[in-house]
């Protein structure tokens, strides 16, 4: 059976609202080398906003005089291309007035065509998404999935460590939809340690490490990511948008079901809780007699909750995703998807 969506979620929303790119990472080299570039793109018919929260550090080849080295935290503005600093304490918490402020500020200096948010590496990204949507600003910006900086220091660290080590960047990958990672150029040869024999051992290969780092990443809960690894001359804007609004490929498997909500549509915890026991009861569509797999993660009005099994009702643990809700079941024999969307629906709290 092909798998269904309950709702699509388009993430477009009207054309008054800003396209909104948040940056994650804890590298601010890295993002303000890519955010040089992209800025280097913008059509000079367009007006552009970028707010950069955070330590100040001008991207590779940039002067004090380029608008991304400015420090002045009233901003620079320079033939449609405005800049401007927050200081301080991080946007998701001690600095979250100060950032709401400063991006109401910032919208009224409009219109914008497009607004990119640096986002400090010491904020939490879901906290941040969340500030968002709960203030008199979100029916004015439309955000796009996050985007993180991953260098790769970081991400062979992360690949051997636990979530509690590194919390902080282990919660930004689950939130992005994307991980960028700069190719590191290849060392100067240096002599080959020798095994126990007395030969020399064979050089691992920095990119097939990278490559590994990358597929290890992008399976990570509690959905699937895409994970890109850029070369020294960055990542073109154009290629960056078509990864983000990449729509995920639908299985065509036997008993396969996937179901998707937008990040507008928020569930009753409680009730939601209970439409899985209902599904999950004996002769439903997802008792433990038929239940191969369930995976989903939901937004409801406090925070998000991500669940996984195999055959049986699982643990719901916190999550940073903020991208949407979804459920992806997998089943043995055929189903009808209705059923599961109509038990479901009802647990959405009204709009």
């Amino acid at each position: 059976m092909q798998a269904n969506q309950a709702t699509a979620a388009t993430g477009h929303g009207p054309s008054d609202r800003v396209p909104t790119l948040l940056l994650f990472g804890a590298d601010p080299s890295e993002k303000s080398r890519l955010l040089s570039g992209w800025v280097a793109e913008r059509p000079a018919s367009e007006r552009w906003a970028l707010l950069r929260n955070g330590s100040i550090l001008p991207a590779d080849g940039i002067g004090g005089d380029h608008p991304l080295g400015a420090s002045s935290g009233l901003g620079v503005s320079s033939d449609g291309l405005h800049i401007s600093h927050l200081g301080g304490a991080c946007a998701c918490c001690l600095g979250g007035v100060a950032f709401t402020t400063a991006l109401g500020r910032l919208l009224r200096q409009g219109p914008w065509d497009r607004l990119f948010i640096e986002v400090s590496a010491q904020a939490q990204g879901a906290a941040l998404i969340d500030r968002i949507r709960s203030s008199a600003l979100n029916d004015r910006l439309e955000l796009l999935p996050a985007v993180l900086v991953l260098n790769q220091r970081e991400a062979s660290v992360l690949n051997n460590l636990v979530e509690s080590e590194h919390s902080l960047t282990h919660q930004s990958i689950e939130l992005a939809r994307l991980l960028l990672i700069p190719r590191t150029p290849a060392p100067a040869s240096h002599p080959q340690p020798t095994s126990e024999s007395g030969h020399a051992q064979a050089p691992m290969d920095p990119n097939a490490v990278l490559d590994a780092f990358a597929t290890t990443l992008a399976a990570r809960p509690p959905w699937p990511r895409r994970v890109r690894i850029f070369e020294q001359a960055g990542l073109s804007l154009a290629t960056l948008l078509a990864d983000l609004s990449e729509i995920e490929p639908l299985s065509t498997l036997p008993g396969h079901g996937v179901w998707r909500w937008p990040p507008s549509q928020r569930f009753d915890r409680r009730r939601l809780q209970q439409a899985l026991a209902e599904l999950m009861s004996t002769g439903a569509v997802l008792h433990q007699n038929r239940l191969l797999q369930l995976r989903g993660v939901f937004l409801t009005e406090r925070d998000a909750y991500s669940t996984d099994s195999i055959a049986g009702p699982a643990a719901w643990r916190p999550s940073a995703w903020r991208l949407d809700s979804r459920l992806e079941v997998l089943v043995r024999g055929d189903f009808d998807p209705s059923s599961v969307s109509t038990i479901l629906t009802a647990a959405l709290l009204a709009p």
